[in-house]
Formats: structure tokens, C-alpha cells, sequence
């Protein structure tokens, strides 16, 4: 390790843990395999102690392996906290950022930011894609992404943003037609859209508000003419009269405050599972793998996206 830099080999040993191949790695340092090979094994023998199990098909932590990085997260962390401040007061963040997010949350919430987060710092060369099928942030290389709800992956670090509240509403019109369920057991008899990617009889899970009386929670299963994984789908259709639909705040915002849709038993919270609150947060493979520039979003972003 001494004809190297340490903070490559450690930038190294993090990624071969992340992503359990050597030609991965070599990959994306730019490197042959045997050049990977052989730093580790330096490092190793340095060490005294075998970092990873290596078999033809899969690399993995051994036991000292793991300790060992967990020291060297803690090590790497505080000197990209100390670039990170030195290059923001020099304001020379610069290059690639790379952001996965859902579809419609990017158009409503995340455009109307880029902009301004552009100004302030115009060297950063901003990449979006967007979609509502959870991206692989390491494999497809993502330096963050946006979530709404829970999480697949524990492997992942996360900000959270702001609380998401679920709106069961109806158009002005659908209710004039089809009457106003007073009570959750009355949906059944409704119209209902839904979302979402199951094929199964929905549920949609409900808690009586304080001040409202009973407290108990309780479930309803719904159906209706339309199902769509895309929010934008849910919403025109609710407009249009197809029925109620159960929707994110941060989705229908605009359309309650302009009267095209209203809220529906409103003395309810309302969500899509058992567990209550979701949540718009950020995500990122581990805090030690981020850039400068994705911190600096994700600074950026929690003070404009508090009120959503």
C-alpha cells in the first residue's frame, strides 16, 4: 500500500464490498482486475487479517473484513465532510449529478427546482431520469434518489424530506351523481381508482382524527373501472368524474385548491397500507459514496420541499 494512495485503496475496498466483483470495480476505477487484486491483497497482508472471501462466482466481507470497514466509512466520511466545505466556500462544485426520481413527483415538485438550484451552482451538469419502478442506485449509478413511502433496501442511507399525507377525494361532479359516502363501508358501494401495480382486491386502511370520535383503525376493500400505476392517470380520471381515488397530497395540491376535486371523508386519515405516514425521502447507497454535488442537493432540497 505504500506505492499507493490510501484513499484510493479504501475507495477501493468500499467499492468491492458494494459491488462483490473484481471487474466491476476495475471498471469503474479504471484499472486491470490484477491491479485490484493486488492492492487488496497488500492491504491485507499489511493487516494481518483476510478482508474478503473470494470464490469464482461472489466476493464477500469476512467478519474482520466488515469491522475493518466500518472504520474506514468513518475515516472516509470525515474527510469528504471536510472537502465538502472547503469546496462550497470556494463555490467549485462542479460535474456530473445524477438523480433518479418518480414521474410525476418530478414534473410537480423537482422541475420547478432545477432551476434555481442551477444558478447557484452552474457548473454542476444536472441528469434526471425518472421513473416509478425502483431504480438500482449502485448499478445504474445513480449518486442519489428521490422516494415516496417505504424502503426495499436496508442497505440504503436515508434523508427524509417531508411527511406525505394520503387525500381521498372525488370530483364535484362524481358526488352530485353518485352521493357522498359518510362512512369508510360506504366506498364499497363507489367508484374507486386505484393505484398501484397488484392485480388482488385493493385495500385502502383508514384512522379515525382526533376529535372525531372513536380512534379505531380499520380497512375497506374498494374495486372500480380504473387502475393505473401512474398517479397523473389517477388524477384526470378523478376529474373527469370516474370515481373517488385515495392520492398523495404533494400530488393534488393544485387541483383542491382550485375545486376540480374535493376531499372525501375528511374526518379520516387515510393511507394505502397498515403502517401509516409515508414519507418523500432522499436515498443514497451510503453517506461516505456521496458527492459534493449530491450533498449540496439534498441541503438544497430539504428546506424547499418542507412545506410540500
Amino acid at each position: 500500500m505504500s506505492s499507493s494512495d490510501p484513499l484510493q485503496v479504501f475507495k477501493i475496498l468500499l467499492r468491492l464490498a458494494q459491488h462483490r466483483s473484481f471487474s466491476k470495480v476495475a471498471e469503474l476505477e479504471n484499472m486491470h482486475v490484477s491491479s485490484i487484486s493486488r492492492r487488496i491483497e497488500t492491504l491485507e497482508a499489511q493487516l494481518g487479517v483476510r478482508l474478503f472471501n473470494r470464490t469464482t462466482r461472489s466476493v464477500s466481507l469476512t467478519p474482520p473484513g466488515r469491522a475493518y470497514l466500518q472504520r474506514v466509512e468513518a475515516l472516509l466520511e470525515g474527510f469528504d465532510d471536510a472537502k465538502f466545505q472547503a469546496d462550497t466556500a470556494s463555490a467549485q462544485l462542479a460535474g456530473p449529478l445524477r438523480i433518479a426520481a418518480p414521474v410525476s413527483f418530478a414534473r410537480l415538485h423537482l422541475a420547478p427546482l432545477l432551476t434555481k438550484f442551477s444558478q447557484q451552482y452552474p457548473a454542476i451538469e444536472i441528469t434526471v431520469l425518472t421513473s416509478n419502478e425502483i431504480s438500482d442506485l449502485v448499478a445504474e449509478e445513480f449518486d442519489l434518489g428521490v422516494r415516496i413511502g417505504g424502503l426495499r433496501s436496508s442497505t440504503l442511507t436515508v434523508r427524509r424530506l417531508a411527511s406525505v399525507s394520503r387525500i381521498l377525494c372525488a370530483s364535484p361532479g362524481y358526488l352530485a351523481t353518485h352521493g357522498i359516502p359518510r362512512q369508510p363501508p360506504e366506498l364499497k358501494a363507489h367508484r374507486c381508482l386505484i393505484g398501484g401495480y397488484g392485480r388482488g382486491g385493493p385495500q385502502w386502511y383508514f384512522r379515525k382524527l382526533r376529535g372525531h370520535g372513536d380512534s379505531k383503525a380499520g380497512k375497506v376493500s374498494v374495486s372500480g373501472p380504473l387502475r393505473s400505476n401512474q398517479g397523473d392517470v389517477i388524477v384526470r380520471a378523478a376529474q373527469d368524474g370516474l370515481g373517488i381515488a385515495l392520492l398523495p397530497s404533494w400530488l393534488v395540491r393544485n387541483e383542491l385548491s382550485s375545486g376540480s376535486l374535493v376531499g372525501v371523508l375528511e374526518s379520516f386519515r387515510w393511507d394505502f397500507a397498515p403502517s401509516g405516514e409515508s414519507h418523500i425521502q432522499v436515498v443514497f447507497p451510503a453517506r461516505r459514496t456521496l458527492s459534493n454535488r449530491a450533498r449540496a442537493f439534498i441541503d438544497f432540497l430539504i428546506p424547499e420541499l418542507a412545506e410540500v
